[in-house]
């Protein structure tokens, strides 16, 4: 027996997604034109190597519908652990280290 939400996990994963981009985008923009933090040498950055992740990360939102048998628990446990995986991939394809922020 599962939850009422094993239906709608897919759309549950995906509108996290949704919302991450609708509560960071203002805060790029702000810090792009009212601060100015987010220098010109931070834009001129290759833009393909960020394409070639987020796509990585595109695919792996996307292919949860593959395990609509998986548990949501499951599915969310597996969601979370793709945050060190992208630190540990965007050191070593963008030749990048992440700043600690204690």
């Amino acid at each position: 027996a599962g939850s009422k939400f094993d239906r709608y996990t897919y759309f549950l994963l995906q509108s996290t997604t949704f919302l991450f981009l609708v509560l960071m985008w203002p805060i790029v923009a702000w810090k792009t034109w009212v601060t100015r933090s987010i220098d010109k040498p931070s834009f001129s950055f290759p833009k393909h190597k960020f394409a070639l992740m987020a796509f990585l990360d595109y695919a792996a939102n996307f292919l949860v519908f593959m395990g609509v048998g998986t548990p949501l628990a499951m599915q969310s446990l597996v969601t979370q652990c793709q945050i060190p995986i992208t630190v540990l991939l965007a050191y070593f394809v963008l030749r990048r280290r992440q700043r600690s922020l204690l």
